[in-house]
């Protein structure tokens, strides 16, 4: 488990720090060389999980497709802040970002688009996750 190992990799670093400032070169130089990237390595990357539309009043409304999040802003008497620019999505991070970012989320973490042609240009559409 994540939480495990990090626990575990800062254990090290407490125990070698010990005998140690942390201000010691040697100590700073372990943490970048070593220790970050151990941690990094084991962070599941970003990526898109559901579609999301953000309403006049800011708040994203998620949803299978774009247009079931647009269907449950309507329902409850709001309107959608600015047509296809406020369409995007919601990251395993919970993060809200734009098509634009989305996309790139997904190129970086080496997802395939499930579209059967894989992905139309540099924007993400919801039938890219699923």
């Amino acid at each position: 488990m994540l939480k495990d190992r990090i626990r575990e990799i800062l254990g090290q670093l407490v125990n070698y720090c010990e005998f140690a400032s942390i201000t010691d070169p040697d100590i700073q130089k372990r943490i970048d060389e070593k220790v970050i990237p151990d941690i990094l390595t084991e962070i599941p990357k970003e990526t898109c999980i559901c579609a999301a539309v953000i309403a006049e009043d800011g708040k994203a409304y998620r949803g299978h497709r774009h247009g079931d999040c647009i269907v449950t802003i309507l329902g409850r008497g709001k309107k959608c802040k600015g047509g296809f620019y406020s369409q995007g999505f919601i990251t395993s991070r919970n993060r809200y970002v734009d098509r634009y970012e989305g996309f790139k989320l997904q190129k970086a973490s080496n997802i395939p688009s499930a579209w059967q042609d894989d992905y139309r240009g540099e924007v993400l559409f919801s039938e890219d996750l699923y």
